[in-house]
């Protein structure tokens, strides 16, 4: 082999042996150790599951801990750029489905507490000032991490069923 082929190729070689693999460190890495983390969310606490499309005016109280927390609504629900109701406590948020559509597939679809995990709770609904449920829970949560833990965030979740009269 010429010496200068032979040069060639060995600078070659002394050049890819100086050019590693830097995904790793980059984090695009494939190896067992590497995980990228994203700024994936997931929902934490819990979520009380009901459908109400009955018109009239619906009030929502949840006792948890000594604490009670009111939502309210009516149906038909207002125009979509009008309040429509709303709870007492800020990461208490009552579902409010169609005020876009006609009033009756307008509906009021459940309740969810967010960073929140009571161990056991009564909701009581009324229409119109007459009781139309009361019911008591004992949430069981389950862990979520979407990403796994090292990433986060870990969230625990539950949903209960409300079962409202008709």
């Amino acid at each position: 082999m010429p010496a200068l082929l032979r040069s060639a190729c060995l600078l070659l070689v002394l050049v890819s042996a100086g050019c590693g693999d830097d995904r790793n460190q980059a984090g695009f890495g494939s190896g067992d150790d590497d995980h990228a983390c994203t700024a994936m969310a997931c929902s934490d606490g819990l979520d009380i599951a009901f459908s109400a499309k009955q018109p009239g005016t619906y009030s929502f109280n949840l006792v948890a801990g000594g604490e009670v927390t009111t939502c309210g609504a009516t149906l038909p629900l207002p125009p979509c750029d009008q309040p429509a109701g709303g709870c007492s406590r800020q990461n208490v948020t009552l579902g409010l489905s169609g005020c876009a559509l006609p009033a009756a597939e307008q509906s009021l679809e459940g309740i969810s507490l967010t960073g929140v995990h009571p161990t056991s709770m009564e909701g009581f609904v009324d229409r119109d000032g007459e009781e139309i449920a009361h019911d008591a829970f004992s949430p069981t949560y389950q862990t979520l991490s979407r990403q796994g833990e090292e990433c986060g965030p870990v969230c625990s979740q539950a949903t209960v069923t409300l079962n409202m009269q008709p």
